[in-house]
């Protein structure tokens, strides 16, 4: 897939099995992505979709979990009408979020791979 690939990592001070259920359980996703509602099952090859409002523009992403390892990885594709491109397999992000145990810290790795963006240098606000 050609494109870019964006990758973050932060430590936590938390237990896994909290930053976990802050990754996946909806409640906790919508406060930290700007109210949006996550719907769809955890599980590999079931469809999620992403609701929300952004910038005063409503929007629904969608995807499908493409690997899903409680407590230590989920990746998902995802496709965001916003971006532009058209509604096909070559427009969908692919994102990998993993999460490794650092003592009592955790590490939460998370990269992206979207093929329609060029690479752009992001810097204080505007980096992930």
């Amino acid at each position: 897939m050609p494109g870019i690939v964006a990758t973050a990592e932060v430590v936590i001070n938390a237990p896994t099995d909290r930053v976990w259920t802050a990754l996946t359980n909806p409640d906790d996703v919508k406060q930290y992505m700007f109210g949006t509602t996550i719907e769809g099952e955890w599980h590999v090859g079931s469809p999620i979709t992403c609701k929300g409002d952004w910038q005063g523009k409503p929007y629904e992403d969608k995807g499908q979990v493409l690997r899903f390892e409680p407590g230590r990885a989920v990746a998902y594709s995802r496709y965001s009408p916003l971006s532009g491109a058209p509604d096909m397999s070559e427009s969908y992000q692919n994102v990998t979020v993993e999460l490794r145990v650092l003592g009592g810290r955790v590490r939460r790795v998370q990269s992206a791979r979207s093929p329609h963006l060029r690479a752009r240098r992001y810097t204080g606000s505007d980096a992930f």
